[in-house]
């Protein structure tokens, strides 16, 4: 998921500008829509992060042919494809059709720039997009997510993550799961920018999936669930020892988490479970904010490395972009407490920069598999050009562990392996025909009481079916 720090988001609404003069609003689509272009190509070939594999042949190839194909007559079309430029290309579609959407075609040309990198994690954005993922770092809007996302992986459309306690997690979806269909649609008809709102889950709804594993075919019926999954699940289990599990990292979870382990504490701990499994990440300052809970001052917790460095008038912003050594700085009271790390490989992005800390600081022992490997985090780009109705969502930074480790593709290890407990393909078909013929809920419907409804509540687990 997202390695996004409050600072990027909130300053974002200015650092768009960087790198482009600040003028006027120019008029008329033609030249909306051209500098729209030039702006996403000028930051896909020095902001992004791997910004070395990416050729400025290839991303004029990629936006003209997707205006060929996006364009509403063979007219058009034939003009765009004659065309050596992007600008060129909108400017032969303008004197083809005069009423054609010029800047509709630039969004399409604009994805096609995008997903020349390869890059699952860039995304080009509208407003109402953004809106919603600067809500979800918030903290809102979670209780209509499946907890999974999509991503474009060789030719094919995986689950990228899962994510503990949401729906997805409790029917069985896992990472690399291939999706065939999507609500009733093949996908290979679906847009990339379409994953997230298909995905979402409102109260009431069910989601339709087709999927793959083990070359297999399943169709799963994913319905909301009814109760909001917690970020901060803690539990005190005895003999000084509390377990606390942290589900994402939003801007609310420094605080939270602080509140957990003071409560822990009056119960009689003195030794921690941190538990990371099937935490996809989150925001940035969040990550650092709860290493420091557990980290001694002044020792470092991550070092980012980032092409994206903006600046307005010549002046760097500061904070935003750019290379920094992330520290500890506030002293905490568990410090030096025993402790364990769970880890498993849908831990990802900021969970692997905290086990990452800890693991080299030899505060914790990690127990688990190897974590998932993302280890870059995106910032949201404002496109002047658009007026804030554009927004490029773009790989900036890549992150590694206090001694130099890189997590990116590579994962943090355990120090204790443990295989996490997924089942062989056999045994899951012979758990999904027994889910399917509903002998499952029957049981459950006949022997669970209220109380051990509300036994398995507490315990964390799904009751709802």
């Amino acid at each position: 998921m997202r390695l996004l720090g409050r600072g990027l988001l909130l300053l974002a609404l200015f650092a768009g500008l960087a790198g482009v003069a600040v003028a006027e609003p120019e008029t008329g689509d033609l030249r909306k829509a051209r500098a729209y272009l030039r702006e996403v190509k000028k930051h896909l070939l020095e902001s992004y992060i791997d910004r070395d594999r990416v050729k400025e042949e290839d991303l004029i190839v990629a936006g003209i042919s997707a205006m060929a194909r996006a364009a509403k007559r063979a007219a058009i079309r034939e003009a765009v494809m004659e065309s050596a430029s992007l600008e060129g290309a909108l400017e032969a579609a303008e004197a083809a059709d005069p009423e054609q959407d010029l800047i509709g075609l630039a969004d399409h040309a604009a994805r096609a720039m995008v997903s020349v990198t390869g890059d699952p994690y860039s995304h080009l954005f509208t407003d109402e997009e953004m809106n919603k993922l600067a809500k979800a770092l918030q903290g809102e809007g979670r209780d209509e997510s499946a907890g999974f996302m999509l991503k474009n992986q060789g030719g094919r459309v995986v689950v990228a993550y899962v994510q503990y306690g949401y729906p997805a997690y409790q029917d069985g979806i896992e990472i690399g799961d291939e999706v065939l269909e999507i609500r009733g649609r093949k996908i290979a008809d679906v847009r990339p920018e379409e994953y997230a709102e298909l995905c979402r889950l409102p109260a009431g709804d069910t989601l339709e999936l087709r999927l793959r594993r083990d070359g297999r075919e399943y169709d799963f019926r994913i319905a909301a669930r009814k109760t909001a999954v917690k970020d901060v699940r803690f539990e005190y289990l005895g003999q000084g020892v509390g377990y606390l599990r942290l589900t994402i990292f939003d801007m609310a979870l420094v605080r939270e988490t602080r509140a957990a382990l003071d409560s822990l504490t009056r119960s009689g701990m003195r030794g921690l479970i941190l538990d990371l499994r099937h935490n996809p990440g989150g925001a940035l300052p969040a990550a650092t904010g709860v290493a420091d809970l557990f980290l001694p001052q002044g020792l470092k917790i991550t070092n980012t490395v980032s092409n994206y460095k903006p600046s307005i008038g010549g002046l760097r912003l500061p904070m935003i972009g750019g290379n920094d050594d992330f520290t500890t700085k506030v002293r905490s009271d568990y410090e030096t407490m025993p402790m364990v790390c769970l880890i498993n490989r849908a831990s990802a992005s900021a969970s692997e920069l905290l086990a990452g800390a800890l693991q080299d600081h030899r505060r914790a022992v990690m127990i688990g598999e190897t974590t998932y490997g993302k280890g870059v985090g995106q910032t949201p780009i404002i496109l002047s050009s658009m007026m804030m109705k554009r927004y490029l969502y773009l790989t900036v930074m890549r992150y590694t562990t206090p001694n130099g480790t890189q997590v990116d593709h590579k994962g943090v290890k355990p120090d204790l392996a443990e295989d996490d407990g997924r089942p062989s393909a056999d045994v899951f078909d012979a758990e999904w025909a027994l889910r399917r013929s509903g002998a499952v809920e029957k049981y459950r419907d006949a022997r669970w009481t209220a109380a051990l409804r509300r036994l398995a509540d507490n315990d964390g687990f799904e009751t709802a079916g």
